[in-house]
Formats: C-alpha cells, sequence, structure tokens
C-alpha cells in the first residue's frame, strides 16, 4: 500500500507539521516504523499529492503539484518504482485525470487553452487521444470505445462522447442550464454515470448507454419545494479591457426588471476553479419575495480554459474585480436592480474578490456578506497555509510581486470617512486554510473609517473554513445572511401584491 505521509509529531515545529508531505509504502503485516519513502523526496514542502490505481491495480499515477491551483508533475508506478512522465509544462491539473485500463488520461493544457486529452501507456509514452475543442474541457472518463469529457463554456456546460480516434460521436443528451460534477466509467463497459445539478435541479446521478446514446436517471435528490419556476437570463458586462463576461440572472417567473429590484451578485474567480449552474436551496426563499440572485462567470476560474485562469491570477489579478463590477454594472444597466437595492456575497478567495469590490466602488454597493475571506494580502503568506496560495497570488518576497499585492488588498485600501456598504464579515475560531485574524482586522479597519452603515463581523467558535460545517452550521449561517440582506436591500416581507 502505497498513501501520503506528512511528519510526524515531534519531528518539526508544530505549525511546519503540514509541510513536506511524501509517499510512503507499507507491506501489510509489518510495523509502520518499516514503512519506506518512495517519492518526495527533496520534493517542494509543498508538495500535494493526487494517488490512482488502474483497474488491476498493476500501476498506479501520483500527480504532485506545488500550490493551490497551480498545474501538477505526472508520475508512473510501475512495480515499486517511480517515474516522472510529465512536468509542469504540461500543465496537467489533478482533478482532471481518470484511468482506462491501464492507459492514464489526462487533460493537457499545454498549447491547448482549452485541453487536450493525452493517453499515457506503461512505459510513460503519450500521445493525443483527443485534440482541443471549442469548449474547455473539465472531466474525463472512459467509456467503452470511447471516452467522456465535460466540457464547459462560460455558464454552459455537455458532456460529449468520443471515439477512441478521437472522433466526436455524440453530445449526451442532459438538460440545459445544468453542471457536471462528475464522471464515472470504465473501458471494459458501455454504460457510465454522469453527476449534475441545476438552479431549479437538485443532484441527481444518470446513466448513459454509449450503445444507444439513452440517459436514464438512477438517483436524484428530491427538492423540498417548488423550484419550477425559477427562470434564468443571461448578460453579457464588459469588463475594463474589452473582456465579455457572462452573468446569469435567476429570478421567479414574471418578475421582471423593475430597476430596484434587491438583488445579490456572487464570484468567485480564482484557483482554476468554475462557477457552475448548481443547485438554488435557499436561494429559492429570496427569489419568492421578488429578489433576484446572480452568477457571474469572471476570470480566474476554469470556464473558458486555463487562459480564463491565467487571466486572474498573480500580475493579473485585478482583472478579476474589473470582470465583478462591470458584472454588477450589467445588473444596473439591464434595470434588474440599482446600487441602493444591490448586495454581493462571495467566500475564501470570493471572500478576497468581496474585499476588494467594497474598497473599490463602495458607492455601487448598498450591502456586503463575506465569508472566511482574506483580506491582507501583505501577510496572508505568513500563515502557513497562505503558502499554498503564492502560486494563484505571488509571493510578498518578490517586489513586483508585493506592488500588485499592495495595489489591490483590501485592508491597505480602507479610507477614512468612505462610505462603505454595510458590512457582515463571517469567520471561523478554527479555520485552518484562512487566518480568523483577516476577517477582525478588517473588520476593525472598516468600523474605524467612520462609514454610517453597519460593520459587523460573526466569529463561529466551533467552525473552520465551512468545508466540513455542520448542517446547523450552515443553516445558522444561510439564515444569518439571508436576514442580513432582506433588512439592507429592504426585502418585501412578502410576495409583493399583483407580483409573483
Amino acid at each position: 500500500m502505497t498513501y501520503t505521509r506528512l511528519p510526524l509529531p515531534g519531528s518539526a515545529p508544530v505549525d511546519r507539521l503540514q509541510f513536506n508531505a511524501a509517499l510512503y509504502h507499507h507491506v501489510f503485516g509489518t510495523p509502520a516504523s518499516a514503512d519506506t519513502l518512495v517519492l518526495g523526496k527533496d520534493f517542494s514542502p509543498l508538495a500535494e499529492y493526487t494517488l490512482l490505481a488502474s483497474q488491476s491495480g498493476a500501476l498506479a499515477a501520483a500527480l504532485v503539484h506545488y500550490g493551490d491551483g497551480s498545474p501538477g508533475h505526472v508520475y508512473l508506478r510501475v512495480g515499486r518504482e517511480w517515474q516522472r512522465v510529465l512536468g509542469t509544462e504540461a500543465k496537467v491539473m489533478s482533478d482532471k485525470t481518470a484511468w482506462d485500463g491501464e492507459q492514464l488520461l489526462v487533460v493537457s493544457h499545454q498549447d491547448a487553452p482549452r485541453g487536450k486529452l493525452l493517453g499515457i501507456d506503461a512505459s510513460g509514452k503519450s500521445r493525443v487521444l483527443v485534440p482541443e475543442q471549442d469548449w474547455a474541457m473539465n472531466a474525463v472518463a472512459p467509456i467503452k470505445g470511447g471516452y467522456l469529457v465535460a466540457e464547459v463554456s462560460g455558464p454552459d456546460w455537455r458532456v460529449r462522447h468520443y471515439g477512441a480516434d478521437g472522433r466526436a460521436l455524440r453530445t449526451v443528451a442532459l438538460p440545459a442550464g445544468i453542471g457536471i460534477a462528475s464522471l464515472a466509467g470504465s473501458g471494459a463497459s458501455p454504460q457510465a454515470l454522469i453527476g449534475y445539478s441545476g438552479w431549479s435541479i437538485p443532484p441527481r446521478w444518470t446513466r448513459y448507454d454509449g450503445a444507444s446514446g439513452t440517459v436514464v436517471t438512477e438517483f436524484e435528490t428530491k427538492a423540498a419545494a417548488d423550484y419550477s419556476r425559477v427562470r434564468s437570463y443571461r448578460l453579457n458586462a464588459r469588463s475594463v479591457d474589452g473582456t465579455s463576461v457572462p452573468v446569469t440572472v435567476l429570478a421567479l417567473a414574471g418578475v421582471t426588471p423593475d430597476g430596484s429590484r434587491p438583488a445579490i451578485l456572487t464570484a468567485y474567480g480564482g484557483f482554476d476553479l468554475p462557477q457552475a449552474p448548481r443547485f438554488l436551496g435557499i436561494w429559492l426563499a429570496w427569489l419568492e419575495r421578488g429578489g433576484v440572485f446572480a452568477l457571474a462567470n469572471i476570470r480566474g476560474g476554469s470556464e473558458y480554459g486555463e487562459g480564463w485562469h491565467e487571466g486572474g491570477m498573480l500580475g493579473h489579478k485585478q482583472h478579476v474585480f474589473d470582470d465583478f463590477h462591470a458584472a454588477a454594472l450589467s445588473l444596473v444597466s439591464a434595470h434588474w436592480t440599482d446600487s441602493a437595492h444591490l448586495g454581493i456575497e462571495g467566500g475564501s478567495n470570493g471572500g478576497l474578490l468581496m474585499g476588494a469590490a467594497l474598497t473599490q466602488h463602495p458607492q455601487d454597493y448598498r450591502a456586503v456578506v463575506s465569508s472566511v475571506g482574506i483580506y491582507d494580502m501583505l501577510r496572508s503568506q505568513l500563515w502557513p497555509n497562505g503558502e499554498y496560495n503564492i502560486s494563484e497570488f505571488g509571493t510578498v518576497k518578490n517586489a513586483a510581486d508585493f506592488a500588485w499585492l499592495a495595489a489591490y488588498s483590501p485592508l491597505l485600501h480602507v479610507r477614512q470617512g468612505a462610505a462603505y456598504p454595510a458590512v457582515l464579515l463571517i469567520t471561523g475560531e478554527n479555520d485552518p486554510r484562512v487566518a480568523p485574524w483577516q476577517s477582525r482586522k478588517f473588520a476593525a479597519a472598516l468600523q474605524a473609517s467612520g462609514s454610517p452603515r453597519p460593520i459587523l463581523l460573526l466569529t463561529r467558535r466551533n467552525e473552520g473554513h465551512g468545508v466540513t460545517s455542520s448542517f446547523s452550521q450552515r443553516v445558522g449561517n444561510s439564515g444569518v445572511m439571508l436576514a442580513f440582506f432582506a433588512q439592507q436591500l429592504a426585502l418585501p416581507s412578502a410576495a409583493p401584491a399583483g407580483r409573483p
């Protein structure tokens, strides 16, 4: 058995125990003290591993990346020996890989911003199986006689079936307006599973038959309310540099732009993570009161491929904030809302986005909810997990990087006497990813600015970054957020007369 091991307690300072991970091999029936180091010696302290075993177990792959959102090195293991077969120049992301028998499938972005599908054999040789397409490749799974590839173009998603010769056979018949969550298949079977959800569709799994092209729902989560009246609309915002940014607007059937609807805009913009249509869940309550919810597919994610990601990272991070501001202005120009009724929401890297948005354009937003955000970019790196973000943001130890970090770091740009939106910051006392002092410092600076609107800080004692929050914690945070927005944006307590 091969596994990832971190330094043992006592072998390194407590704040360094999350670094220097390596692969060890364990022989069943022997003590753990006899385990041997097989991969990771002299690697970067930031090394993180994704392990994948072939279906027979004869081969294994390790994708090793140094920093969140960064491409990985690809290693193959034959027997007990590991061999690097692709370096970071291949631009392979660990979540875009799968085994097809004894062939490793990877999506490479080298000379292919939207991705190309490679097959790597047991000797380490690679070849192109499916060349770059007009949509960006996001996930792959084998199917008998070919491959299934999840593809994305802005807010739109699809699954395409390719033959072994790389020729597109069909686009799988799935509902419009969904996001693909996962693919599962085997090169020995003509059938595969596709997981997806949509704005009004809770998560479900469907079985796709590659021979007939039919799709059958195998499992679906039942919604606890009626989402059939949710409607989506598309806007195209124009960013500062002329880039077109798609914005999806959601409202109930019959709700039309009146120029002042309470609206909430969200986005993420980082780490190669695309923002897909997802089940609305709690936001239905907002829509039922005549409110509007919107999602912007800004740069920093992979909605159009790796080029879209690179356009919003490192020295290009300001593009992310410009895209978001353009999305907000598009809601106003389309008369869905106005600045007096526009709220914005985001978390983590999306919390950084919220901090930049409210300090760069405070007059264009009425309320902000930001969860576990990064606001002091010059000191984020000093928090242990901050080192894993250097690949995305840059480092304060480099003069050029320092300059762009200082140029947008929200904490540095809080101004005395500015009229900021009402702000609710939420953080977890036990957050290992983003230090809670980030929220505390930002809240204190905003409160000291003299802004006339409320600046609130909610610290959850038994929470972390939110990834593993309990159901009750999620409900609590959602309730606080919705109540805050409802009060600040003047959401009607009931659907207005004559309106849905």
